[in-house]
C-alpha cells in the first residue's frame, strides 16, 4: 500500500493531486457527490481512469471499495469511456486477496458486507456497464433496434433481466441496513440503486406501451409474459421503496410508478396469449403428424423398391449363385437323342465287361 502511494505520487499530476484531496479515496465515511463531479473531466483520459480503478483495486480497507462503487455506479452512467475501462475489470482482481486480515481489518461484519454486498454489486454494475447502449436506446421511446426494423422484444427482456440482478439485492440490504445502521456508504449505495431501479421500471412500462401498439411486431404471449414480469418487478420496486427508512428516512426518493391497465384489458391480453399458445400447439401437432405420416409412407416405398438388409442381400446372392449351378448342371446333361445313341453302345459295352468277367472267372476256376 505504501509503495503503491509513492509510486503513484511521487511525481505528482492535477489528477493526482485532486483526487488526493478529495473524499473519495480517504479510508473513512465522509463522501460527498461534488467530489465526484469534479474528478469528470479528469476521467476523458483513458490513462486517468484506468489509473483511478487501479487505486482502488490495491486498496483492500471496506470503506475505500464502497466508495469505489458508488462512484463507478455514477460514472458509468455518465460516461462511455469509463464503462468500457471499467468492464475490463476482471472479477478475480476485485476480491484478488483472500487474506482477511488484508481485506478488513475492523471487523468480521464488514467481511460479511464484502461478500453480500460489495461483490454482488460489482457484479450488477459490470452487468449495468455492459448493457449501457441498450439502456440509452430506451430513453424518449428511441428504441435502436425498432429503428432498424427489428422486434423490440430482445431489447425489453434484456432490461427486465437487468433490473431483475438488481432487486435481487434487496435482501441482503435489508439486512445490512437493519444491521448497521450508521453505514453511511451503504445508505448511499442503496439510494442509488432505488434511483437507478425506479428509472428502469420507468422505461419497463414505456417499452410495454410500445409493444402493444398496433405496428409492434411482438406475438402476444410475448406482449402477455412481458406484462406479467412488468407487474413482478413493479411489486418488488415498491417492497424496495418500503425500506426507505432504513436510506432515505427524509424521504426525497419518489415511490415505484404504477402499471395503470384495468382488469378487463389485462384479461384480454391473457386471452389473445392462450389463443395463440392453442394455436402454436395445434400447429406442431399436425406438422409432428405429417412427418410422421411422411415417414411412414417413405419407409414403406423403400421396402417396395427393394431396400433390404445386408444380411438379406448376401443370401439372396448365395441362392443366386446356387441356381446358376443348378442351371449349369442341367445344361451338361444329354438329351433323349444323345441317350438313345449312348443306349446301345452302352449295352454293348456292359456285355463286353460281362464277358471278361466270365472269362476271368473261367480262369480262377481253372
Amino acid at each position: 500500500m505504501i509503495t503503491r502511494l509513492r509510486k503513484l505520487f511521487t511525481i505528482q499530476t492535477e489528477f493526482q493531486k485532486y483526487i488526493q484531496n478529495s473524499s473519495l479515496l480517504k479510508d473513512n465515511y465522509v463522501f460527498k457527490q461534488e467530489d465526484i463531479e469534479n474528478l469528470m473531466p479528469f476521467l476523458q483520459d483513458a490513462g486517468n481512469i484506468e489509473e483511478f480503478l487501479q487505486y482502488y483495486l490495491d486498496d483492500q480497507s471496506y470503506t475505500i471499495k464502497m466508495k469505489l462503487l458508488i462512484t463507478s455506479h455514477f460514472l458509468i452512467a455518465q460516461s462511455d469511456e469509463f464503462a468500457q475501462v471499467f468492464l475490463q475489470i476482471n472479477f478475480t482482481q476485485f476480491s484478488k486477496s483472500q487474506d482477511s486480515s488484508l481485506i478488513f481489518k475492523s471487523s468480521n461484519s464488514e467481511q460479511w458486507l464484502y461478500d453480500n454486498i460489495q461483490l454482488p454489486f460489482f457484479q450488477y454494475l459490470q452487468k449495468v456497464a455492459f448493457s449501457m447502449e441498450d439502456i440509452r436506446s430506451y430513453k424518449n421511446h428511441h428504441f435502436r433496434k425498432q429503428q432498424i426494423n427489428q422486434s423490440l422484444v430482445i431489447d425489453c427482456f434484456k432490461l427486465e433481466n437487468l433490473v431483475n440482478h438488481g432487486l435481487s439485492l434487496i435482501p441482503q440490504l435489508k439486512t445490512a441496513l437493519n444491521n448497521f445502521p450508521h453505514d453511511f456508504l451503504l445508505k448511499r449505495l442503496a439510494s442509488s440503486l432505488y434511483s437507478e431501479l425506479r428509472m428502469f421500471q420507468k422505461q419497463l412500462i414505456n417499452s410495454l406501451s410500445a409493444l402493444l401498439d398496433q405496428n409492434s411486431k411482438a406475438t402476444n404471449i410475448e406482449i402477455y409474459e412481458f406484462f406479467r414480469e412488468v407487474q413482478l418487478i413493479e411489486k418488488k420496486t415498491m417492497q424496495f421503496y418500503l425500506m426507505h427508512k432504513l436510506f432515505d428516512p427524509a424521504r426525497k426518493l419518489m415511490p415505484p410508478l404504477q402499471l395503470k391497465i384495468d382488469i378487463k384489458s389485462a384479461k384480454h391480453l391473457e386471452m389473445q396469449a392462450q389463443h395463440e399458445q392453442q394455436k402454436l400447439t395445434a400447429l406442431k401437432q399436425q406438422r409432428s403428424q405429417r412427418l410422421t405420416r411422411a415417414y411412414s409412407s417413405d419407409f414403406q416405398n423403400k421396402g417396395h423398391q427393394g431396400f433390404i438388409s445386408q444380411r438379406e442381400k448376401k443370401f439372396l446372392q448365395h441362392n443366386r449363385a446356387k441356381k446358376q449351378e443348378t442351371i449349369q448342371e442341367a445344361n451338361e446333361l444329354p438329351t433323349e437323342e444323345q441317350q438313345q445313341q449312348i443306349g446301345p453302345t452302352s449295352r454293348r459295352s456292359e456285355n463286353a465287361n460281362l464277358s471278361d468277367e466270365g472269362e476271368i472267372n473261367r480262369i480262377h476256376v481253372k
